[in-house]
C-alpha cells in the first residue's frame, strides 16, 4: 500500500477476510485490526481485480495451514 511518501507492505498471511461496502475494501487481520482501501485509490490494476488476487490468497493461506 502506498498512501502519500508512505508505504507499507503486508504479508498475505497477515489478511484472514476481505468485506466491501461502496467506497472501500476492507482487509481483516482478526476483529480488532483492518485495513482500509479506497475503490478509488487503485493507480495499477483495478478493484475487481485486487478483491480476486486477495481471496485467492486467503483461500490459499486456509488450505496450507
Amino acid at each position: 500500500m502506498l498512501e502519500g511518501n508512505t508505504e507499507t507492505v503486508y504479508q498475505h498471511s497477515y489478511i484472514k477476510k476481505i468485506t466491501e461496502d461502496d467506497k472501500y475494501y476492507y482487509l481483516w487481520h482478526n476483529s480488532d485490526s483492518v485495513i482500509r482501501l479506497p475503490k478509488d485509490g487503485f493507480i495499477v490494476g483495478d478493484g475487481k481485480e485486487f478483491k480476486n488476487y486477495i481471496i485467492d490468497r486467503i483461500y490459499e493461506n486456509r488450505a496450507t495451514s
